[in-house]
């Protein structure tokens, strides 16, 4: 077996963290509350995200906070691969029609 491919790791953890921060930039504990993984295949899963470039981490310092927090957020990149997905998920559920490419 040799190395997979960024189609073969996606799996639904993945994309559950990228659909968690499409509206919004969370913390990590934030995030880790919805997913159903140890901390140790949590972090992998946010590795992995940050290394492809759909997500990015900010420092910002918050209004009633006088230290700076880390928070993700989705990239550009990130919102197109969300909505990849979902349009796969669509197609495959019979919702829509597939268009093909002339």
């Amino acid at each position: 077996m040799g190395t997979k491919t960024a189609i073969e790791e996606l799996d639904y953890q993945y994309l559950k963290i990228l659909k968690l921060l499409e509206n919004k930039p969370l913390q990590s504990s934030e995030l880790k509350e919805h997913v159903e993984l140890t901390w140790a295949m949590y972090s992998r899963r946010l590795k992995w995200l940050l290394s492809k470039g759909l997500i990015k981490e900010q420092w910002v310092v918050p209004p009633k906070t006088p230290r700076p927090i880390k928070i993700y957020a989705l990239t550009e990149k990130g919102r197109e691969v969300l909505r990849l997905c979902e349009k796969i998920e669509r197609l495959v559920n019979g919702n829509q029609r597939i268009e093909v490419l002339a």
